[in-house]
């Protein structure tokens, strides 16, 4: 691994170029969309943020075409890849307009919910199946790059339905000079 940068003439580059040498989880986040459509991207900035309540942070582009549906769904789902899932990391990363088309999924209430992705243990999946949770957004940044989630009962469990958490509060005025 490189310790330094570059050294090139842009320092979006060198940025870019030292940031890929971070070392993070990578997640598949899922949401459906009012019309009930699957949707999702990979995450790789995501993070526990507390343990009381227990809660996950995540950024995700404004750019990405999954921004909006995860704005606006009142539950998501969070599944944690391994190494050996980079065929489905890839999917989800991709820009295919169906990404659930080739892939293994089963609704979780309104999430849908990536085979070999399940929550905590339950007997009808396989040994080694990967972390899944589904999360109720708490947060959400008016700037538009994070969102916070709460993970909700287990599937199969007496789900309590999601609360939405407390709206964003107004984005600032970033044509205002700083004080």
């Amino acid at each position: 691994m490189p310790n330094a940068p570059s050294g090139s003439q842009d320092p979006l580059d060198d940025f870019r170029e030292t940031m890929a040498h971070l070392v993070s989880g990578v997640a598949v986040v899922t949401a459906s969309s009012p019309e009930g459509q699957p949707g999702g991207l990979l995450v790789s900035s995501i993070t526990s943020y507390g343990t009381d309540p227990a809660t996950v942070m995540l950024a995700v582009s404004r750019t990405a075409r999954t921004y909006d549906l995860l704005r606006q769904a009142e539950e998501f789902g969070v599944h944690l890849l391994a190494s050996d899932q980079t065929e489905l990391a890839g999917i989800f990363a991709g820009h295919q307009t169906d990404k659930f088309a080739d892939t293994e999924w089963e609704w979780d209430a309104t999430v849908p919910r990536v085979s070999g992705a399940p929550g905590p243990p339950d007997p009808s999946r396989l040994p080694g199946s990967r972390p899944y949770a589904s999360c109720c957004p708490t947060a959400r940044s008016p700037a538009g790059s994070y969102a916070g989630g709460r993970p909700t009962p287990a599937s199969g469990s007496t789900r309590s339905p999601c609360v939405p958490g407390p709206a964003a509060p107004p984005a600032p005025d970033r044509t205002s000079p700083r004080t």
